[in-house]
């Protein structure tokens, strides 16, 4: 019986690593349907966008049902512009910076606002045939678009989530705005940016 090569349990136990590090790479760059990764696993890597989005619009319609939920247990109408709407963001916006990292938490609730803002010049524009909003506050706008003033108070409110995800805390309802605080300006734009026109219709 001829001596064993010791090079040759080692040899062994690279294939088997390599084997091993090429089945746990395969997973982890695959963004099947099937993948065995979650979503929530998929989400946390730094480069998969489309998972992170993918997890935030789940997260957001997840909070948006829980806060028509409590409202209604409570004997209240629609939750906007009040403590359940608040807390909807705050929650909303921890839960995505805890899984997709803060930068993209803060990021997709600002470019939720943005999108909100660009939907309330569109109102104004088909409601009175020229740019004139959308405005500061409710009594001075002639559409239901969403106001500066309400913009204002939902990225205040998603950024207290990001903050609690940050220090690894609990939201603090006292810390949130539930109630829009008007300023007397007038309309945000008078003429329409060269941007807006261009963007598609929805």
């Amino acid at each position: 019986m001829g001596e064993r090569n010791p090079m040759d349990s080692v040899r062994s136990a690279v294939r088997r690593k390599l084997v091993d590090n090429t089945r746990t790479l395969a997973q982890f760059f695959d963004r099947r349907p099937d993948s065995p990764l979650t979503l929530e696993q998929r989400a946390g890597r730094v480069w998969d966008l489309g998972a992170k989005t993918a997890f935030a619009e789940r997260v957001m319609d997840e909070e948006i049902n829980r806060s028509f939920a409590d409202s209604a247990a409570a004997g209240m109408g629609r939750p906007h512009n009040n403590d359940f709407d608040a807390l909807r963001h705050a929650r909303a916006s921890k839960r995505i910076a805890e899984v997709a990292g803060p930068a993209f938490a803060t990021a997709a609730g600002v470019g939720h606002e943005v999108d909100n803002l660009i939907d309330s010049l569109r109102q104004h524009k088909r409601a009175t045939g020229a740019y004139g909003g959308p405005y500061s506050h409710r009594e001075k706008s002639p559409t239901p678009g969403q106001t500066l003033d309400e913009i204002r108070m939902d990225l205040r409110n998603n950024l207290e989530g990001v903050s609690a995800a940050v220090r690894g805390g609990e939201i603090d309802p006292s810390r949130l705005q539930t109630r829009v605080r008007e300023t007397p300006t007038g309309p945000l734009y008078r003429h329409p940016p060269a941007w807006v026109e261009g963007l598609p219709r929805r």
